[in-house]
């Protein structure tokens, strides 16, 4: 059986090098039906490039365009120094440089085939009344009118996240985005936990 499936993924490789052979040796039906994926190989098919990390270059280079050349809020220098120390000692500068989406819409997005979500985490107290809600909304509705592709806006609480690390059993059904898919907290690995609970929490 391993010996049929190593020679009909060779000869998806060979009559497909256009296509996408390595991507389909790992995609469910396609080394069993001999398609590639972009043929019809898988019964579940959703794949494109995808607009990783634009969302934190754009920014990133937009506050730094905005900070030290446009506002002149600081030097490069001093940018650096509080990079380097992770902004302890620089709240205000953090502050400053956290805020813009504007810049992940000026990116055009048509050139990138699945889009690029822009993923936000809101502190769940912001949706716990109307003016919250009301302001969420419009977030959106700018967004979209700017240009923007995909807005995740996920809702998340860092204390409870903290909580169910120390103890899983009282949160067996919380569920958390992870970035193209959602999971249970407690069945992911630390790091990812971790990385989910350094995220920084928006608030309106």
């Amino acid at each position: 059986m391993e010996e049929e499936c190593q020679a009909t993924a060779i000869r998806i490789i060979n009559k497909n090098r256009k296509m996408s052979p390595y991507l389909s040796v790992f995609v469910d039906d396609c080394i069993e039906r001999g398609l590639d994926l972009s043929q019809g190989g898988a019964v579940y098919n959703n794949y494109g490039a995808h607009g990783v990390g634009i969302a934190s270059a754009a920014d990133a280079i937009a506050a730094v365009k905005k900070a030290v050349f446009d506002d002149k809020r600081c030097s490069a220098k001093e940018l650096v120094a509080a990079i380097k120390a992770d902004f302890k000692g620089y709240d205000a500068l953090r502050n400053y440089l956290l805020s813009c989406i504007q810049s992940f819409t000026k990116y055009d997005l048509t050139k990138i085939i699945n889009g690029g979500p822009l993923t936000m985490e809101m502190h769940d107290n912001t949706f716990r009344n109307e003016d919250g809600v009301k302001k969420v909304a419009a977030l959106v509705k700018i967004f979209i009118e700017l240009g923007g592709h995909q807005l995740q806006l996920n809702s998340i609480n860092r204390e409870v996240l903290l909580d169910a690390q120390k103890h899983p059993e009282d949160h067996k059904n919380l569920i958390v985005r992870v970035w193209g898919w959602s999971g249970y907290f407690n069945e992911l690995d630390v790091n990812y936990q971790n990385h989910i609970i350094s995220r920084t929490e928006f608030t309106v």
